[in-house]
């Protein structure tokens, strides 16, 4: 497994931003990423196996996406992080993933944060399909540590952002969810894709994706 940080001058916008992507080149889909439904019972079991882990900025996460953290840790990702922003002091810091990288993006995020290197309205956190993480604690802690910028995109009837259920653990989403709620399939229709903002902590909203899901 191999770890990359990207950093992109963008003067030319006249924006000066630091994108980290969490890319990894996976050696097992087993253990590295959902891309099917196999990997999403195999992650599942893992998960219902496994208690959940206190971390830092305050609640419980589940002990399946921390154990894999700190592999990408031992790896050197937070290391790079933290010299590259004692570089590139005015720039903003953008940190994404998908699915099983939307949750390992999410820790890194809380990490950096807390670490007091950047100050958190430079940090930009943009997940996409993340399942949910840790507990309403956890997601609590989330909101207050990064309260500027801080987004999980979510796709029509994704089934993985409602993973682990509600009632195990007491697993809950941080905010705020940006809900496609036409399956982003716009462009396809000549029409633009419409989204739906829901920054409620209460993840019942008839409003969001949980609304299918009832």
């Amino acid at each position: 497994m191999s770890l990359k940080c990207i950093v992109m001058d963008m003067k030319a916008k006249s924006v000066q931003d630091l994108l980290l992507y969490l890319m990894m080149i996976k050696q097992s889909f087993c253990h590295f990423g959902t891309n099917s439904f196999t990997q999403l019972l195999l992650e599942s079991s893992e998960i219902a196996c496994k208690s959940q882990t206190e971390v830092n900025i305050g609640g419980k996460v589940a002990t399946y996406f921390t154990e894999i953290y700190e592999q990408l840790k031992a790896e050197g990702i937070i290391t790079c992080v933290i010299n590259l922003i004692k570089i590139y002091t005015d720039y903003k810091l953008w940190i994404t993933g998908h699915s099983l990288g939307g949750a390992l993006a999410s820790l890194a995020a809380a990490e950096i944060a807390s670490s007091g290197l950047i100050n958190a309205q430079n940090i930009k956190l943009l997940t996409l399909g993340q399942p949910r993480t840790g507990n309403w604690v956890w997601a609590a802690a989330m909101d207050q540590i990064l309260p500027y910028y801080n987004y999980r995109v979510v796709n029509h009837r994704d089934v993985i952002v409602h993973l682990p259920m509600r009632f195990f653990e007491g697993y809950h989403h941080y905010n705020t969810e940006i809900w496609y709620n036409n399956g982003m399939d716009g462009n396809e229709d000549g029409e633009e894709d419409t989204f739906i903002v829901c920054n409620d902590m209460d993840e019942d909203d008839d409003n969001c994706s949980n609304s299918l899901w009832q």
